[in-house]
């Protein structure tokens, strides 16, 4: 075997062995033998170089890690990668992190160390304040640049924060987040047997703080880029028939303003929010029009109160003659006389509408009454959007239903409008049954 190294004594008498590169002959490391006696030391040298090299830190002790030693070639190809890192002129905090991420996946660093800067701020802390509505940059940006973001939307992320991920991300720095612990606990979270749609919830409350975290320099690579989400079918809402409406507002209800919030909930296909915000001036003196120009929300966490429709745009509706006569008669029921625009549908309070929370108890108890079980056939307020826009696709363009709903998309409205093709089929089959039933004999 040849030899790739050198011995001398030290100081003290101790053979120090030097290895060399076998291509270039520079030198590559040197290692203590730890004894005075040639023979040996040349033994242990050549046992080094045959077998691996012993790894060592700073101030020479010998510290056996995985791999517990390094061959020649070994060494010499590190030696070749560190002056290549050395030499590089182009590397960045981008490419020292993806370095890092490497060692970290190979288990010989805890989680991938960052130069100092923006990034070494608290993951955690970070995303508390992107979500805090009143201090966030991101949702400054948003609203400066005319898109709709709401309270209640960031008081939800902050909760899936603490909820989800504090947990498992307590005490590390924002640039330290790899894209493979994304994915890691995003399919833990799928054994929890969530929805679809909430896990990705979840996500995106960390996802949109990190692509922002990018996007503004604060960190050199997104780790959620083109991250993927779970997909799965919603479970279906619930609709009632045209003939169960009928009955359902046929029965006495226990509070007139929750009847008549359902009552214009499904003639006109608001939503809760935008019904509970319905004021005296919405209603057109000269048209049997209704104007949507807010919507309410009123969570003790966020406070939004009064704020603009889901999709930030105003819009009108037709208002049945006979609803508006019914709301005229709770304007004139309402004990408020002081305000000169009140809400129409009046709680106890003079600057805030009916809970939201009676609005929905009203329904299902009114269900239950015609001895339909909302959980079963999940019957919600919001049904009665679905109910009207099925019941509209029936008679005209689904585009025009969409200008009345307020519908972002076409894909949303085929979505509602679903709901008619199980009615469709067996009215279908019957016509046909009756037709052809006159020409052949069907059982």
């Amino acid at each position: 075997m040849r030899r790739y190294f050198y011995l001398y004594p030290n100081k003290n008498g101790f053979f120090i062995v030097e290895f060399l590169n076998p291509e270039t002959g520079a030198r590559l490391c040197f290692r203590n033998t730890q004894t005075k006696i040639r023979d040996e030391a040349l033994l242990i040298a050549a046992r080094w170089q045959q077998d691996g090299i012993p790894i060592v830190k700073k101030g020479r002790q010998p510290v056996f890690l995985r791999p517990k030693t390094q061959t020649v070639p070994a060494i010499k190809d590190l030696a070749t990668i560190l002056k290549t890192l050395e030499k590089l002129p182009n590397l960045d905090a981008a490419g020292a992190q993806q370095i890092a991420e490497v060692l970290r996946d190979r288990g010989l660093l805890e989680f991938p160390t960052v130069k100092a800067g923006p990034g070494r701020i608290n993951f955690i802390e970070y995303l508390e304040s992107f979500w805090d509505y009143d201090t966030s940059p991101y949702v400054k940006d948003r609203i400066a640049h005319n898109h709709t973001i709401g309270r209640r939307y960031c008081h939800g992320n902050k909760i899936k924060i603490n909820r989800y991920w504090k947990e498992h991300f307590s005490g590390r720095v924002l640039a330290s987040v790899t894209r493979a612990e994304l994915k890691k606990f995003s399919l833990e979270l799928a054994k929890k047997g969530l929805s679809a749609s909430y896990l990705n919830g979840i996500m995106k409350a960390v996802t949109i703080p990190l692509a922002y975290a990018t996007s503004e320099g604060i960190i050199a690579e997104n780790p959620a880029k083109r991250f993927e989400y779970f997909s799965g079918k919603a479970k279906k809402r619930g609709v009632l028939t045209p003939q169960e409406a009928a009955k359902l507002f046929a029965i006495p209800w226990k509070d007139e303003r929750v009847k008549i919030g359902n009552l214009v909930a499904m003639t006109t296909g608001c939503r809760l929010g935008e019904i509970q915000a319905l004021r005296k001036s919405d209603i057109d003196p000269n048209k049997p029009i209704l104007y949507i120009r807010h919507n309410w929300s009123n969570s003790w966490a966020t406070k939004d109160r009064l704020k603009t429709p889901k999709n930030g745009e105003e819009r009108r509706v037709p208002l049945l003659p006979e609803i508006r006569m019914e709301i005229e008669r709770l304007l004139k029921a309402n004990p408020h006389t002081d305000n000169p625009d009140p809400f129409i549908f009046y709680s106890s309070l003079p600057d805030q509408p009916l809970d939201s929370v009676l609005f929905l108890t009203g329904f299902k108890e009114a269900c239950k009454t015609i001895e339909i079980d909302p959980v079963a056939r999940n019957l919600v307020f919001h049904s009665w959007r679905h109910f009207w826009v099925s019941r509209m696709a029936d008679s005209i363009a689904i585009d025009e239903v969409a200008r009345i709903s307020g519908h972002k998309t076409r894909a949303m409205v085929d979505h509602y409008a679903n709901h008619l093709l199980d009615e469709a089929i067996e009215k279908t089959a019957e016509v046909g049954a009756e037709l052809f039933g006159k020409i052949l004999k069907f059982e």
